[in-house]
């Protein structure tokens, strides 16, 4: 549609591609105006795996593009240098063109001319990013201003990857139809051969849209089972039977074996996964010993606070025991079992000779009760004052207990 020129940016001093239209070209209303929407759907995008628009103009009648320069390879000149591509090489391709067309999908641009030419692997900063190119024939769902009807009877796109509804009708095609040009795209990069017949154009048409499709095994013997899976669904006629959406596509194709690290980050997100399931289940038990979590805790500490509480209850048990077992020590080492005192109080009185039959304890004396008569003769005051003390102090008051002395029995 046009010719790629090298040029410096002044302002900028650096390299860009300047992508002219035409001459011939240029005075078709309808083609300059998808020159302009090519250029505005790739501004619009945004997206680190297309290639990326500076500006656009028309200088002297004729429409240009300003893009990023790029450099290496498109996958057409690569797959005709090494015929096949590995799974791992190739899903690193199915992935970042899936990014793109992920990107394109969700603001309505149906890119309708998904080919290896159109994908360019630039070497970049000693690494490989693959970039879609050339959104010229491109369909807006309504998010570019301006985008004129495909004609009903026009056929848009490159004929050995159109999907069968493109074939029949290049206007009545959704997103779908991109999904199934990267499914074509990926046959060819692991087998080596398209997946239906070449030549005319005739016999491609009726071929994509009626021939079975092929199995990959069969073409590649060291394909398995599962990439003809993956083919018979990326391939399926039906809109419906296909996948429904890049991501699951390129979902679908990083889950087959081979494919390198995508199994293996699945593998470790599956084994985070477990622990992190673990985690939770322990966490869940270990909260059954508290009542209540604190409002600003979360369950992730509650194993913590579960320790915390049984070791408070282990010490308080032990503690518990510790005291218990003094108590029975001392018990047992004392030479007379510790009885209860009498009140500070309560006086001894004077017992009447009794019979060999013990009488209930007198009860403490009234001076009421007793007759008037001459007092006693009272003992010593330091005697009276201070009794002796027995060596078993009282377990109630911590005092010495009084010595049942003759002398107390005495009568007054």
């Amino acid at each position: 549609m046009g010719s790629i020129w090298i040029a410096r940016h002044l302002q900028l001093d650096v390299d860009v591609a300047v992508k002219f239209m035409a001459p011939e070209l240029a005075d078709s209303a309808e083609l300059r105006s998808r020159f302009e929407r090519e250029a505005k759907a790739a501004a619009m995008l945004k997206s680190p795996h297309a290639v990326q628009v500076h500006d656009y103009g028309i200088d002297d009648g004729t429409p240009y593009i300003v893009m990023e320069l790029l450099e290496g390879e498109d996958l057409a000149t690569r797959l005709s240098r090494e015929r096949r591509l590995s799974l791992a090489a190739t899903r690193r391709i199915v992935e970042d063109v899936g990014k793109a067309l992920r990107r394109a999908h969700e603001i309505g641009l149906i890119h309708r001319d998904m080919k290896p030419a159109n994908i360019f692997l630039v070497r970049q900063a000693g690494d490989e990013v693959v970039k879609i190119l050339d959104f010229g024939i491109a369909k807006s769902t309504g998010v570019i201003d301006g985008d004129p009807p495909t004609q009903v009877d026009a056929v848009l796109g490159s004929p050995r990857y159109m999907s069968p509804e493109q074939i029949r009708s290049s206007a009545q095609v959704d997103h779908r139809t991109d999904l199934w040009s990267l499914g074509v795209i990926a046959f060819r990069c692991l087998t080596g051969r398209l997946p239906f017949r070449d030549g005319e154009i005739g016999d491609v048409f009726v071929s994509i849209c009626t021939a079975p499709i092929p199995r990959a095994s069969e073409v590649a013997p060291d394909l398995g089972p599962e990439v003809d899976r993956f083919f018979e669904r990326a391939l399926a006629r039906p809109v419906e039977q296909r996948f429904q959406s890049a991501a699951e596509l390129v979902e679908a194709f990083a889950a087959l074996p081979g494919t390198g690290a995508p199994a293996v980050e699945a593998a470790g997100e599956r084994a985070r996964e477990a622990s992190r399931s673990r985690a939770a289940r322990a966490g869940a038990r270990a909260a059954e010993f508290l009542p209540t979590l604190p409002a600003s805790g979360t369950l992730a500490d509650a194993p913590a606070r579960a320790l915390d509480s049984r070791l408070r209850t282990a010490l308080l048990a032990v503690g518990g025991i510790t005291a218990i077992g003094l108590v029975v020590a001392l018990y047992r080492w004392s030479p007379t079992p510790p009885t209860v005192p009498p009140a500070a109080e309560e006086v001894a009185t004077p017992a009447a000779p009794a019979p060999p039959t013990p009488l209930p304890a007198p009860a403490i004396p009234d001076s009421t009760q007793f007759p008037p008569q001459s007092a006693p003769p009272q003992p010593p005051p330091a005697a009276a004052a201070k009794p002796a003390q027995s060596p078993h102090p009282s377990r109630r008051t911590g005092a010495a207990r009084p010595d049942r002395s003759d002398d107390l029995l005495k009568p007054m």
